[in-house]
């Protein structure tokens, strides 16, 4: 399947919050079965390749969290895996890897129980202990960002390629009308 960032989609206002809320598991690996993944490590191993983090498709099982106390907090937007679109047979990944981070519009203050990790639109965590981690993300960084940026200058080629066929058309024209002339 590939890794788990090439298999979801995410709005454009919500990407730099799932990004860190994936973190370095945007990077693990979709399977079909335990059976793919072993196989898959024996060849990283046997290969001197590295290492990898595989998710099989048929034993990870969706988290069933109670987010209900989260929904009262100023700047609630939803649990991250709420914001991302996929096919149906990695839904249950996707929550087992983001159901239990609440992503917020700005950081939540005073008050906060620290029952969950949160992600603000800006990037920012408060771990579901209350460590903080924030400052400033370098624009673009993520897999999900270079695949929304890809999308967007694919449409922007189609924009340019319409100017450029109908510049052409009216180039023929010009130079068919400046030939009846002379």
């Amino acid at each position: 399947h590939g890794p788990l960032s090439q298999l979801i989609k995410v709005d454009k206002k919500y990407i730099t919050a799932v990004e860190t809320a994936l973190g370095n598991t945007a990077q693990n690996i979709v399977t079909d079965t335990p059976e793919d993944a072993k196989t898959a490590i024996k060849y990283l191993k046997q290969n001197n390749l590295g290492r990898a983090t595989f998710l099989p498709i048929s034993t990870i099982k969706a988290k069933n969290i109670n987010n209900s106390s989260a929904q009262s907090y100023d700047g609630y937007i939803g649990t991250a895996d709420s914001l991302c679109s996929c096919s149906d047979i990695y839904k249950p990944i996707i929550s087992s890897v983001l159901s239990s981070t609440v992503v917020v519009a700005v950081k939540m203050g005073k008050g906060c129980s620290h029952r969950f990790r949160i992600v603000t639109l800006g990037g920012d965590i408060i771990q579901a202990g209350g460590a903080m981690t924030g400052g400033s993300i370098a624009k673009s960084i993520g897999s999900l960002s270079r695949a929304n940026e890809i999308e967007n200058l694919a449409a922007e080629i189609l924009k340019v390629e319409k100017i450029i066929e109908t510049s052409s058309s009216k180039i023929k024209t010009l130079s068919v009308e400046t030939n009846d002339l002379m």
